[in-house]
């Protein structure tokens, strides 16, 4: 008797398996209802096991290896037109020179205190090669 049950539960773990059809009725699958299968499984979106898949992705070409490829930048932001970028250190040319964007008033919550906030819109700085920096900061 044990034999006989472990041989149905088997063959309907079988009918379960969406390689052997999707059936929940034991032995349906077998029954050559596969137009009832293969409309179950596109109902559902699952492949065909018997129709190929996507091929495995081939490997791609490794990169060559390079040194020391990169192009000079010609007619930098330096003095004479050499190099490139910001030498440091950065120093600000005089307060006066700031630029602020339109004070605002914050209010507390109870409406007791008041602060005047002035935003920064830009900053002159030199740096150690004279040149002329500016930062210039979004609109608050």
């Amino acid at each position: 008797m044990t034999t006989d049950l472990n041989s149905q539960a088997e063959r309907f773990a079988g009918d379960l398996n969406p390689a052997a059809g999707l059936s929940a009725v034991p032995g349906a699958a077998q029954a050559g209802d596969a137009k009832l299968r293969d409309q179950t499984r596109a109902w559902l979106g699952i492949a065909d096991p018997k129709k190929p898949g996507l091929a495995p992705a081939k490997a791609p070409a490794p990169i060559p290896a390079k040194n020391g490829t990169a192009d000079a930048r010609k007619g930098g932001g330096g003095p004479g037109g050499e190099g490139g970028g910001i030498a440091s250190p950065l120093t600000e040319t005089a307060y006066a020179d700031r630029l602020f964007y339109t004070p605002t008033t914050l209010i507390s919550s109870d409406g007791l205190f008041t602060l005047e906030v002035k935003r920064i819109q830009k900053i002159k700085m030199t740096d150690a090669n004279s040149a002329v920096v500016e930062f210039f900061y979004a609109a608050p």
